[in-house]
């Protein structure tokens, strides 16, 4: 079997050359604008499917932007005609590729006994590979299976060890199984790496809050929910809570509203 890190393979690359030559030739709006940029990247891979509707590589482009609008069933199909190309029209990361999107649609839709059959597929088309371990550590957290999912993630971490999402779901997992000093080494190594993280800030946040240290949530916060607004929903609820238990009740207050209006399905945050 040929040797692959999927994680690493797929559209990322391809998206990146796609909006820059957007924003080359669209000046100033372009690059200011992302939507707009979606929008004609979208027009773009549509286009070149039209040509060839048996490019796996312009299927998974078009599968992760449809997940970039929450479009998972759009993404499903995506995924699957990128594995419908075969082999005679695909590579062997790509069919992978395709594979794993498939498991992390479905559950991210809730599904999990399709995503069960669908790790399945994937672990007989790529037996042992961090992409496989990482994609059943993911399934068994969705399942509240801790104890295997952590044994899976540190498999994945073997052959990929400076995969931040695999880390970061690792501190996750022995977060949630209350190995909170364990939790935070393993994010603490995700941000001596890249230290703009903005995943591994807010999940340093929480082991912060775990470990009763608000004052500390609310630093590593401070880039990603930010005062203006331009924050993200979560990192708003996070930054609330951990003002509010350092006593900043006021400042907490505006920053758990703003969650609540930006997510108003968000139980936690209300």
């Amino acid at each position: 079997m040929p040797e692959t890190d999927a994680m690493e393979v797929g559209p990322g690359r391809l998206v990146a050359e796609v909006e820059g030559r957007a924003a080359k030739g669209g000046g100033e709006l372009f690059r200011s604008d992302l939507a707009r940029i979606q929008v004609l990247t979208e027009q773009s891979v549509d286009r070149a499917l039209a040509l060839d509707p048996r490019a796996a590589r312009a299927w998974l482009l078009k599968a992760t932007l449809q997940l970039r609008r929450a479009d998972h069933a759009g993404a499903a199909r995506s995924f699957q005609s990128a594995l419908d190309a075969g082999p005679a029209a695909s590579t062997y990361p790509e069919q992978v590729g395709a594979e794993a999107g498939l498991v992390d649609v479905q559950i991210q839709l809730g599904e999990l006994e399709e995503a069960t059959r669908r790790l399945a597929a994937l672990q007989q088309r790529a037996p042992g590979t961090a992409v496989s371990h990482y994609m059943a550590g993911r399934l068994r957290t969705a399942q509240g299976d801790f104890a295997a999912a952590q044994k899976e993630l540190r498999q994945a971490l073997v052959q990929a060890p400076e995969h931040a999402p695999t880390r970061l779901l690792l501190a996750t997992v022995l977060l949630s199984q209350g190995l909170i000093e364990q939790a935070k080494s393993e994010v603490e190594r995700v941000l001596q790496a890249d230290p703009s993280s903005q995943d591994g800030r807010k999940l340093m946040a929480m082991v912060q809050l775990a470990l009763n240290d608000p004052v500390a949530a609310t630093r590593s916060l401070a880039e990603v929910a930010r005062a203006d607004g331009a924050g993200d929903p979560y990192a708003d609820r996070l930054m609330g809570a951990a003002l509010v238990r350092a006593g900043s009740v006021e400042e907490g207050l505006a920053f758990l509203e703003r969650s609540v209006a930006a997510r108003p399905e968000d139980v936690d945050a209300r």
